[in-house]
């Protein structure tokens, strides 16, 4: 029991866009293997690019041609169950680390090809999606961004990061040192 709760934990570094490999399997995942001998490692691929593909798109038919059709309130939010998955859909790309990275200050100093990307990629996938929408959108998007990047750094980021460093250190600038 308890190893199979370390095993499913979440390594620190690891993207949540990618899937969560085994330590058992020694192959790569991504590719299934060429041997057609191997039925069952073949399986276990498959088996493991779905799990990926679950990870990656919420919403089945995203990015496959079909577009989903969502309502929109006066204030073009999105409506029902629809609406939910899609605002979770934009939550998956949001927190993807290889298309938003974190290292930026904060989310207004993200490169505008990146929001632009996730803007065209939302105008394909959905059947009916007015300009008016991209403020919503974009909206939702800072949002998600802001909360994501304060949970990694809450979790993940300590100031001081030696045991024994001072956490006074600011106030034992030498004499010529300038303060500004």
């Amino acid at each position: 029991m308890i190893s199979e709760i370390v095993t499913r934990k979440r390594k620190v570094g690891r993207p949540r866009s990618q899937p969560q490999q085994k330590q058992a399997l020694t192959h790569d995942t991504t590719h299934p293997p060429s041997h057609p001998s191997s039925s069952s490692t073949s399986a276990q691929a498959n088996t493991m690019i779905q799990a990926w593909s679950r990870q990656i798109f919420r919403i089945k038919s995203w990015c496959s041609g079909n577009k989903l059709k969502v309502q929109f309130d006066v204030n073009n939010k999105p409506l029902g169950d629809e609406g939910t998955t899609l605002t979770g859909q934009l939550g998956i790309m949001v927190r993807n680390s290889y298309r938003v990275p974190l290292t930026y200050l904060n989310r207004k100093s993200v490169p505008n090809h990146i929001k632009e990307g996730i803007w065209k990629e939302v105008q394909d996938n959905l059947e009916f999606c007015t300009d008016e929408f991209k403020s919503a959108c974009m909206d939702s998007y800072r949002r998600i961004y802001k909360d994501n990047k304060a949970k990694i750094k809450a979790e993940h980021y300590t100031a001081y990061m030696f045991p024994n460093a001072d956490p006074n250190v600011a106030s034992r600038v030498p004499s010529f040192v300038d303060p500004d």
